[in-house]
């Protein structure tokens, strides 16, 4: 041992009385000591038994025993959150899932309803295709029925999974607030926020359903009217899927809000991931 720490061992073995009988003080009096000497009453502290004090503060250790034993309350209580918050979530799934199912059906039902529109659509359009002398326009014309039928089913299930990704979302903010209301916490606001949530989800899902269901058969009035009577059809598509997007955004930022409450009680925001967020609809002719 170097000659500074002997010194600052025999100058705390002095000083260290004083030092204990002073903890109740928030700061150590007068200036900080050198770094030699805080090692010596450190190692003072370990010999008699006990973690170094914090010498800037005067903070008396805390027993191993209590230590351990806020330890183990804490494991515990995390363990049991973690019990009822699985409960919760794999509950909620089970609704969710429930509800899922219920929609696909009547999703399926409505695109039976919508092919046999589409098919009498279709026929009734085919003499006025078949009059176009143009080739390449004709040509046109059934590749726009054809893309036009494409695109909404493609976008409705698109959407469908947007849904889907914000149910998941909601689930896990409502496991959340029934483990924190079992701590007391008060949760009516985040509550509040569900309901609404689950709502704006509802109203996304029957916009879904109402656009399923729609038809977009390439019918023209004639040959030279072919161009613009495909864009009246694409345009009123385009606006069609806006109404949609509009409400998923809706459902979205709803759920977002209610993981802002939740965070506001208890400081845990869910994340929500952003591919929940509909992307700009677009049609070519």
């Amino acid at each position: 041992m170097n000659k500074k720490i002997v010194t600052a061992v025999i100058a705390a073995s002095i000083i260290v009385p004083f030092v204990a009988g002073a903890q109740t003080t928030s700061t150590f009096p007068g200036p900080r000591p050198p770094e030699d000497m805080r090692r010596g009453f450190d190692d003072i502290r370990r010999i008699q038994g006990g973690p170094a004090a914090s010498f800037a503060t005067g903070t008396p250790p805390v027993p191993k025993e209590m230590r351990e034993d806020l330890k183990d309350g804490v494991r515990k209580i995390q363990e049991e959150d973690k019990e009822e918050i699985n409960g919760i979530r794999v509950e909620f799934h089970a609704q969710a899932e429930a509800v899922r199912e219920q929609f696909k059906k009547q999703a399926e039902a409505v695109r039976e309803t919508a092919k046999k529109e589409l098919e009498l659509k279709r026929e009734m359009a085919k003499k006025e295709i078949e009059g176009i002398k143009d080739t390449k326009k004709k040509e046109i014309v059934l590749r726009m029925d054809q893309n036009l039928t494409a695109m909404n089913t493609n976008m409705m299930a698109r959407y469908t999974a947007n849904v889907d990704q914000l149910v998941t979302v909601l689930g896990n903010i409502d496991s959340r607030v029934s483990s924190a209301q079992a701590r007391g916490i008060v949760v009516t606001s985040v509550r509040t926020a569900l309901a609404t949530a689950s709502t704006s989800i509802a109203s996304a899902r029957a916009a879904i359903l109402v656009q399923t269901g729609k038809t977009y058969a390439a019918t023209i009035t004639s040959s030279s009217t072919a161009r613009a009577d495909l864009k009246v059809i694409a345009d009123k598509l385009k606006v069609d899927l806006k109404v949609v997007e509009t409400a998923i955004k809706s459902a979205r930022d709803a759920v977002h809000t209610a993981a802002v409450a939740l965070s506001q009680v208890q400081g845990t925001v869910p994340h929500i991931e952003r591919t929940t967020s509909t992307q700009s609809t677009s049609t070519t002719q």
